[in-house]
């Protein structure tokens, strides 16, 4: 398996990441803790469910019934897309950064996604921050749909004692169907696998004493949805997306790549040791 390790040595940042396993980052640490919840023995058989943080796109969650229609012709579109299981090559490495990128195959392009697409990550820490930035170059003639998002896995012993704080307006529950205004703080102790908009101020906090960490995310201008997710025991998935739920059939949120352009998105994730 191979792993990039990129740190900062004055603050004792790490962010370990795995090019061939969808461009996720497997580990983050800071002074020797660990920050995120990552099982290695599911890497290569369930990206998906090995934690880290892997890589939604080009849509993030579900389409309805796994397929979408563009310029009248239907696709099929695996949940969290397809990047999840992509290889992507080294375009730049120091000490404390590092860029990959992917390009789609011929299969992708005729059954999930008919773009020649360029997606580019770059991880850089720098102090106490991990900065997380895609470029997503469009090579086609035509306009580009994605709504990109992440999955961090964030390493949560005893969910009693997390303190979690965001401003968002809006919610939907995943597993009720049920939907309406957000009202006070998530008890991180129920079973939630809840979509959040309408976001307010721009950044998400995650106060964990047990676990010795403090953990802020500062969103930008693209990044207005987060999904929160405690079904796993271990963990809460704390995630940053650009779009909602089958946005590419809906037209909300979805976000477009103009013929020959590149967009640019992302977001820093700031530690604190408790």
């Amino acid at each position: 398996m191979k792993r990039v390790l990129i740190q900062d040595e004055t603050s004792g940042l790490k962010a370990e990441v795995l090019p061939d396993y969808g461009g996720m980052i497997s580990t983050i640490s800071l002074k020797g803790v660990d920050v995120l919840r990552f099982n290695p023995d599911m890497v290569g058989m369930a990206n998906m469910l090995s934690g880290g943080i892997p890589v939604l796109f080009p849509f993030c969650s579900k389409t309805e019934n796994d397929v979408y229609t563009l310029v009248g012709k239907e696709y099929t579109m695996p949940f969290h897309g397809f990047v999840k299981d992509m290889t992507f090559s080294i375009e730049r490495l120091c000490q404390n950064e590092v860029s990959i990128y992917t390009v789609p195959n011929e299969v992708i392009i005729k059954e999930n996604y008919p773009f020649d697409f360029k997606l580019t990550l770059t991880y850089k820490v720098e102090g106490y921050s991990l900065f997380v930035k895609a470029s997503i170059k469009n090579n086609c003639h035509t306009d580009m749909p994605y709504y990109i998002g992440w999955h961090p896995y964030f390493k949560t012993s005893r969910k009693e004692v997390v303190d979690f704080d965001f401003d968002m307006k809006y919610y939907r529950d995943y597993i009720s169907g049920r939907q309406g205004r957000q009202k006070g703080k998530l008890d991180l102790t129920k079973t939630l696998d809840h979509v959040f908009w309408g976001i307010g101020k721009r950044e998400v906090v995650l106060k964990n004493p047990a676990d010795r960490y403090l953990a802020r995310i500062f969103l930008d201008d693209k990044h207005s949805v987060v999904t929160v997710c405690t079904l796993f025991d271990d963990c809460v998935c704390i995630e940053p997306w650009t779009g909602m739920p089958n946005s590419i059939n809906t037209g909300k949120m979805l976000n477009w790549v103009k013929s020959g352009t590149t967009d640019f998105c992302g977001f820093e994730l700031q530690l604190e040791l408790l």
